[in-house]
């Protein structure tokens, strides 16, 4: 008997373990994802939670296997995923750095 999820596992597996994602490809996705959520204002609070998701996912089916999860890559891409937030939420005119309420003037 076939168990429902194996198709699906074995396709995140294999996303997960290919050489050909390089750790400056994850970053550039992850400062693209960081940008596409910073215009809601809900923004951070998914992007915060889809990488707690996304890291504890890739770990698991990469096994923890160093060749695929390296905690200095991962670090790296998670800077680089909150750096798109703050970039694009500086770029669509939402001033993050400014103390107060915004569109307080």
């Amino acid at each position: 008997m076939v168990q429902p999820l194996q198709p699906v596992a074995g396709w995140i597996h294999s996303w997960a373990c290919n050489e050909k994602y390089t750790p400056l490809a994850q970053l550039v996705v992850a400062f693209v994802f960081g940008i596409l959520l910073s215009p809601w204002s809900s923004g951070l609070f998914f992007l915060v939670v889809f990488i707690i998701i996304y890291e504890w996912l890739l770990y698991v089916f990469t096994h923890g296997n160093p060749q695929y999860w390296s905690s200095f890559t991962r670090c790296a891409v998670i800077c680089g995923s909150v750096l798109g937030y703050i970039v694009g939420r500086t770029l669509s005119g939402d001033e993050i750095m400014v103390p107060g309420v915004p569109g307080d003037n």
